[in-house]
C-alpha cells in the first residue's frame, strides 16, 4: 500500500507527460514522450553503447572520487591535527573551495588536455572538500579526554592519529565522503 502511495505521484506526472507529446501540446522534438525514451534505451542497450557509457561514467566517479576520498581525509586529518599545518594551509584551502566545480574546466582541460584526466580532476575538484570539511571538524572536535589519556599512556604522535582521532573521528567522515561521492556524480556530467 505504502509503494502505490509513493509511486502514485511519478505515475502520474508521467501519465501527464505522454498525455501532453501525444496530444501535440509540447514538441516531442524537444520533449520526448515516456515511450520514446523507452524505446531509445532499448536500441541503446542493445547496441550495447548505454553500457559502455555508463561504464565509463562509473570509472570517472570512482576513480576522481577515490584520490579526493584519499587527499580529503589525509588533509582534513593533517590540518585537524597540526595547528600551524592548518595556520598555512588553510587559507589556500578556503580560498579554493567556494569556486565551483563546473568553473575549473577549461583548466583542467589545459593542464591534462582531452580524455578521461580532465574528468578525473573535475570529479576530484568537486569531491575533495566536502571530505576536507567534515575530515578537518571531525578532527578538531575530538574529545580532548581521548587524546589526553592516549597521550598518558604514552602513544606517539603516530599511534595517537591511527588509533585515536581517526576512529573517533569516523562517524563525521563517512557523511563527509558520502557528500563527496554526490557531489562528485554531479561533476561527472559536466566532465
Amino acid at each position: 500500500m505504502r509503494l502505490a502511495r509513493n509511486s502514485s505521484g511519478w505515475v502520474v506526472i508521467i501519465l501527464a507527460w505522454q498525455a501532453l507529446t501525444t496530444w501535440g501540446l509540447v514538441s516531442s522534438f524537444l520533449f520526448p514522450s515516456p515511450l520514446d525514451l523507452v524505446e531509445a534505451t532499448v536500441e541503446l542497450l542493445l547496441d550495447g553503447s548505454l553500457v559502455r557509457h555508463v561504464g565509463a561514467s562509473i570509472e570517472r566517479v570512482l576513480v576522481g572520487f577515490a584520490i579526493a576520498a584519499i587527499v580529503g581525509v589525509s588533509l582534513g586529518v593533517l590540518l585537524g591535527w597540526s595547528r600551524l599545518v592548518s595556520d598555512i594551509l588553510r587559507p589556500v584551502v578556503e580560498a579554493l573551495r567556494p569556486i565551483p566545480p563546473i568553473a575549473w574546466t577549461p583548466i583542467a582541460i589545459l593542464w591534462f588536455g582531452i580524455g578521461n584526466a580532465p574528468s578525473y580532476f573535475l570529479v576530484f575538484i568537486g569531491a575533495v572538500f566536502p571530505i576536507f570539511v567534515n575530515s578537518f571538524a571531525a578532527v578538531r572536535n575530538v574529545d580532548r579526554n581521548q587524546i589526553n589519556a592516549a597521550l598518558c599512556l604514552g602513544a606517539r604522535p603516530a599511534l595517537l592519529i591511527r588509533d585515536v582521532l581517526v576512529p573517533a573521528s569516523l562517524p563525521v567522515i563517512f557523511p563527509g565522503l558520502r557528500i563527496g561521492l554526490s557531489v562528485g556524480w554531479m561533476c561527472v556530467v559536466a566532465a
